[in-house]
């Protein structure tokens, strides 16, 4: 399933840390899609959450370890403050 499972976050390069919070996103979106035809599949929601919980906890250590990179790291005034003025990933100096 997902390549970087048993690998602890703090031993995570940038690249690998958003990588693994992609693989996250996508599993959380195609668990979704199964959901809404089988919302009886309580393994499947379990594997929801977890992705969830695993996300949650991976763009915390994102934003503490290299600023914000994703939109839904922002929470209040002083992180749009932040987001919109670091480089974008297209941009010298990535992000």
């Amino acid at each position: 399933m997902m390549r970087n499972m048993q690998r602890p976050m703090d031993a995570m390069g940038r690249d690998e840390l958003r990588l693994w919070i992609q693989q996250l996103q996508f599993t959380m979106r195609d668990l979704a899609l199964y959901l809404d035809t089988h919302p009886e599949d309580a393994n499947a929601h379990r594997c929801y959450l977890d992705a969830l919980q695993r996300w949650k906890q991976a763009l915390a250590a994102y934003k503490e370890r290299f600023g914000i990179q994703f939109q839904e790291q922002v929470c209040d005034h002083t992180d749009w403050s932040a987001w919109v003025s670091t480089p974008w990933p297209w941009e010298k100096g990535e992000n």
